[in-house]
């Protein structure tokens, strides 16, 4: 009895390396805090870091709000903080209807390219 606890502790604990060293470890954009405390500022429309996508920011929210002044202040943030000028900003709703969404991500509500 003792030696199969023996062997079992031993081939749970190679499994627990095995598990905890094959799975990819998430990389997050360097400007995520920034931009996220800067969306989550606006609590009357709510609005979520959806992902970093290449050289697009993803957000996603329920209604339009003003998201012209908002994403020229994200690109600010990028730019000053960050030092990330060139990046795009999507802003998806993506409570609506899968039938009407016109990216992957969502339906756009509004785009913006970085200067």
């Amino acid at each position: 009895m003792r030696n199969f606890l023996f062997t079992f502790l031993i081939l749970g604990f190679f499994y627990w390396i095995a598990v905890a060293t094959s799975y990819e470890k998430d990389i997050s954009y360097p400007c995520y805090y920034q931009v996220a405390n800067y969306i989550d500022s606006d609590t009357l429309v709510r609005a979520y870091y959806e992902r970093t996508q290449v050289d697009t920011v993803i957000i996603r929210t329920s209604k339009d709000s003003l998201w012209e002044t908002k994403t020229a202040k994200i690109c600010q943030i990028m730019k000053d903080s960050c030092s990330q000028p060139s990046f795009k900003i999507l802003v998806v709703d993506t409570s609506q209807n899968y039938s009407t969404w016109n990216t992957p991500y969502g339906k756009k509500i509004y785009f913006r390219q970085c200067p």
